[in-house]
């Protein structure tokens, strides 16, 4: 935590800014507090370098939308947001926690069975509610996981797949089958130039390792990843060069070996 800069805005919106948290590569975290009184939140605002970039804002109001869609204690929701501002910006409950990438870098060997098994659970109550709001998460990750002291959060809904109207006016599940060109999460789900989903690779599901949109088992092939991850302290498909860990991913079986029968 540090000191605001000059530049750094001292109010936005409701929200009194008391520091600096940290940067992104689309903006800074900022902390903040609502004016007269409230809980700290967390607030990301956008580089005005960056503000006119209509992909990021898209992906800011996916974020806010998947996020309360799915609101519960396992899922870091949106408090407040402003999109249209010159400077859009988003606020979170702010909890203290950390990447869940940091925490296994520092276990090489993996967590202990316990703590794997503790994770699991409130992560799959948070994918669960995910897919009760008709939605498909695409992201999950070990950078899309805070772990803080009373348990992990969810987070990294920018490239959600929100449930869409269908043509009969019934509820057409974000998470339906499509081809690699598929949009139901939106223009930049996917990278333009590649039609590839934009997510980390090792913890890709085979149908996005092939360039196909993710669906509702996808986020669940994931989560098992990240958790096979977090037991061995390495991806089960590797973390090597993007292109060899799709394939691994799409044509071979994950390796375990170091995993705990238990688990």
């Amino acid at each position: 935590m540090h000191t605001l800069h000059n530049a750094d805005p001292r109010r936005l919106g409701p929200f009194r800014m008391l520091a600096r948290l940290g940067e992104t590569d689309s903006g800074v975290r900022l902390l903040g507090r609502r004016v007269g009184a409230g809980p700290a939140v967390e607030v990301t605002l956008v580089r005005s370098a960056l503000a006119d970039d209509q992909r990021i804002r898209a992906r800011l109001r996916r974020d806010v939308e998947a996020s309360r869609a799915a609101a519960g204690r396992w899922v870091r929701s949106a408090e407040d947001a402003d999109l249209d501002a010159a400077a859009p910006w988003v606020a979170h409950a702010y909890v203290p926690a950390v990447p869940l990438a940091d925490v296994v870098r520092a276990a090489p060997r993996g967590l202990p069975e316990a703590g794997v098994r503790a994770l699991g659970g409130a992560l799959a109550e948070a994918l669960e509610r995910v897919h009760a709001a008709g939605m498909v998460h695409g992201g999950i990750s070990a950078d899309a996981v805070l772990v803080a002291g009373d348990g992990p959060r969810l987070t990294g809904f920018h490239h959600a797949r929100l449930p869409r109207r269908g043509a009969d006016g019934g509820d057409g599940s974000g998470g339906h089958e499509a081809g690699g060109g598929g949009r139901g999460g939106g223009d930049d789900a996917y990278d333009n130039d590649t039609g590839r989903f934009a997510g980390p690779a090792p913890f890709l599901s085979p149908e996005q390792a092939r360039g196909r949109a993710p669906v509702p088992a996808s986020d669940v092939f994931s989560l098992g990843a990240v958790l096979a991850y977090t037991a061995c302290g390495r991806p089960p498909f590797g973390d090597d060069a993007p292109p060899q860990v799709l394939y691994r991913i799409a044509a071979e079986p994950p390796d375990l070996g170091s995993l705990p029968a238990s688990l």
